[in-house]
């Protein structure tokens, strides 16, 4: 026999009749059962569907910022190519020496010339192997790799009346307001100058390069040569100290040329 639904009534007349309203019929427990599987079934399928928008989303945004196989590539190649290395004085230090560095020195009174630049890993190598293997002084304690010139930044310097017996001092300041650096840093050598900036032989190594130079006087990068007024008109320092000579008896070789 069907069962029958029951109601609640209210217990109070409306207008002179009892009201019939209707509440929420009571249910049978297997009802019941049923109605709170599917809410549960409905919240799981929520959740599950959340779910899956929030990883899509991350896959999406993974993908996005995922190298694709063309970079990948570069990369990999870029890892096996090696370092250039370099086969000449760089371009922009070289213009400082010689438009900068040897015309206000030639103001001076010096009369001066590159007497080593750029060397080569087994020029190097054989320079080191003096005094040791070979006869002769040794001259340098930086094998191939190891020296400043071996990356075309450096250079030595000597007069051609005096050789190396110069006022360095003077010529030191003169090298700074070029941009140069005068001596292998924490070592002695007077006729070595060099530009590298912050970095580090093992950056050089590494491939990088200090940021390019300019010149201090835009009447230096003119084809005539540098005159006095014209430096003075860039209101260069003046590199006169007590000492007027440019000749000044240097220390003896291997107390100067030993680092480079």
């Amino acid at each position: 026999m069907r069962q029958r639904k029951r109601f609640d009534y209210l217990p109070f007349r409306v207008g002179g009749r009892e009201p019939q309203i209707k509440r929420q019929p009571f249910l049978s427990d297997g009802r019941v059962e049923r109605a709170n599987r599917k809410r549960i079934t409905m919240a799981y399928a929520i959740f599950a569907g959340i779910v899956v928008i929030f990883l899509g989303t991350k896959f999406i945004h993974r993908k996005s910022n995922s190298p694709t196989t063309q970079e990948i590539a570069a990369v990999k190649v870029a890892a096996a190519t090696p370092t250039p290395i370099p086969t000449a004085t760089e371009t922009n230090f070289l213009r400082q020496v010689t438009q900068c560095f040897l015309p206000i020195s030639k103001l001076y009174g010096y009369d001066l010339y590159i007497s080593a630049g750029f060397r080569s890993f087994d020029e190097q190598d054989q320079l080191y192997e003096q005094g040791r293997s070979v006869a002769g002084h040794i001259v340098t304690n930086a094998k191939g790799g190891d020296s400043i010139h071996n990356f075309g930044l450096a250079i030595d310097l000597a007069d051609h009346r005096y050789g190396i017996d110069l006022d360095w001092d003077k010529l030191e300041k003169i090298g700074t307001y070029c941009g140069l650096e005068h001596g292998d840093r924490g070592y002695t050598d007077l006729p070595h100058f060099q530009y590298i900036g912050h970095l580090s032989i093992e950056d050089l190594k590494a491939g990088k390069a200090p940021e390019p130079l300019t010149l201090p006087c835009p009447a230096m990068s003119e084809a005539t040569p540098l005159t006095m007024s014209e430096l003075n008109a860039c209101n260069a320092p003046s590199f006169s100290n007590s000492n007027s000579s440019v000749h000044i008896v240097a220390p003896p070789l291997n107390q100067y040329y030993i680092n480079n």
